[in-house]
């Protein structure tokens, strides 16, 4: 398995999928796992992250990426086997002269369940309608630790069939 080759087909989908917020695009996945996937596409040794996943998920993150583990709320990165708003309320958001210094989430969500929401902000045109595998009160975490933009955090939902979407920091959501 060429770890090196996936990081570069899966890291232009992550691209992808933050310049077009809500189109799903395909990932690859690494051992099984697409948050295994996203955590070797993004952890380098100079960050850090925190992994809520099966203990298997875990060493190989550690193995793969050599990154710094930390609390949720002092990583860089934050991966989870499921949608979990503690996760997101506890992420850093960084500040208003260091917004970079906020955290990147990633949640692997499942196909079903989904609600129907409208997304609007950079990268969409307009309006766009959209099926999401989040819960009303997912959405008003995400409002609540991005209301003072540019501080706040950008989240990628990752689904069972190897998709990901994502909703950046700047990006509105509405219930329909």
């Amino acid at each position: 398995m060429d770890i090196e080759k996936f990081n570069r087909v899966n890291f232009r989908s992550f691209l992808k999928a933050i310049s077009y917020p809500g189109t799903p695009f395909k990932i690859e996945s690494i051992y099984n796992s697409y948050i295994l996937a996203a955590a070797s596409t993004f952890v380098s040794p100079e960050t850090t992250y925190y992994i809520d996943d099966t203990d298997k998920v875990k060493e190989s993150a550690a193995i793969i990426t050599n990154g710094l583990t930390s609390k949720p709320e002092d990583a860089d990165y934050i991966f989870s086997d499921k949608l979990d708003i503690e996760l997101l309320s506890k992420s850093k958001s960084g500040d208003f002269l260091n917004p970079d210094k906020s955290a990147t989430l990633f949640f692997q969500t499942l196909v079903t369940n989904q609600i129907q929401v409208t997304l609007s902000g950079a990268g969409i045109n307009g309006k766009k309608r959209d099926s999401l595998s989040i819960g009303k009160d997912f959405i008003e975490s995400f409002y609540k630790k991005n209301m003072n933009f540019p501080v706040g955090v950008d989240v990628f939902l990752l689904n069972s069939n190897g998709y990901v979407v994502a909703l950046p920091r700047s990006i509105k959501i509405e219930v329909l």
